[in-house]
């Protein structure tokens, strides 16, 4: 994801096939700005320098690969952090309390 502004742009399929299509093209920043809902040439300009430089040499295979890969290790992250809360719960659960009486 990528902020520009107000907006957050999702690197994905069609950002990637948008973005070489402006690059093979050499259509005009104010026109890329159209095609992905930017407020002018200025937004689209931040959105090139923030894009990471790999997204204009992936082939579109190499790019699906690496949003899945991104994905499952996203989900992996998040089942990840759920366990440890889950353990942290049993542990509190489970411990002795210790309130004087």
């Amino acid at each position: 994801m990528i902020k520009i502004g107000e907006t957050e742009i999702q690197v994905n399929e069609e950002l990637y096939r948008i973005i070489h299509e402006h690059y093979k093209s050499g259509e005009t920043l104010d026109a890329l700005a159209d095609k992905l809902g930017l407020s002018g040439w200025e937004e689209a300009f931040k959105l090139i320098q923030a894009l990471p430089q790999w997204v204009l040499w992936f082939t579109p295979t190499q790019l699906e690969e690496h949003l899945k890969g991104a994905e499952t290790k996203h989900k992996t992250q998040r089942r990840g952090r759920r366990k440890k809360v889950e353990e942290q719960k049993q542990e509190e659960t489970s411990a002795p309390s210790t309130e004087n009486k």
